[in-house]
């Protein structure tokens, strides 16, 4: 799991107090969303609570899992 930024953290931060995420939003926070596993907190891909997002809306942005098959 990556580390927020500063930039990453204020982004978050005011998506939460505000209720809306913005355009520029998503390119600070790849896959922004206000996640219903977490109350409809703003989570992205690089927060801590990515983990436990199992909504979906991550699923592109995580890394293929390792060890399939090719057929």
């Amino acid at each position: 799991m990556a580390e927020l930024t500063e930039e990453q953290r204020k982004t978050l931060a005011r998506c939460d107090r505000f209720g809306a995420i913005e355009g520029p939003d998503l390119e600070t926070c790849p896959g922004i969303h206000f996640c219903p596993d977490w109350d409809l907190l703003a989570v992205c891909i690089d927060s801590p609570e990515a983990d436990g997002c199992n909504c979906g809306r991550l699923k592109s942005f995580r890394a293929p899992a390792k060890g399939g098959t090719n057929g």
